[in-house]
């Protein structure tokens, strides 16, 4: 996570857990957006959409572009979103909630330390 002084940014996420998605307004009209996936504190996924320009490509420092990773632009620090998520894992409805995006780029990033942590335990040690 990179808090700037304008901005609240999620740098390097997988694009498994970003979704593109679609909603029909009343007008018949149709927007395209981003979904993007997260677990909660306790462990039920919610998602938060995200516009386009919202989901950049994330570079090395050579610039060159770093397959299926991104670059989140969450919003201005303390700015509000609402977020979906499932009360339970069987729910088959979705409640709807508001978290800071500072709140939900904490989530995310301590989902980044938990999924790198668990591939490191899981990686084979080298033989010797």
């Amino acid at each position: 996570m990179s808090t700037t002084a304008k901005n609240v940014w999620i740098n390097f996420v997988s694009g498994k857990v970003i979704h593109d998605a679609q909603a029909t307004a009343e007008d018949g009209t149709v927007k395209a957006f981003k979904n993007l996936s997260f677990q909660m504190a306790d462990g039920q996924w919610a998602s938060v959409s995200l516009r386009s320009g919202q989901v950049k490509p994330a570079t090395k420092k050579d610039g060159s572009k770093i397959e299926n990773t991104y670059n989140i632009l969450l919003g201005k620090p303390g700015t509000e979103r609402q977020i979906s998520y499932k009360k339970t894992a069987k729910s088959k409805k979705y409640t709807t909630a508001t978290m800071t995006v500072d709140e939900i780029a904490k989530l995310i990033k301590a989902n980044q330390t938990a999924y790198r942590a668990s591939q490191k335990a899981e990686a084979p040690a080298d033989a010797e």
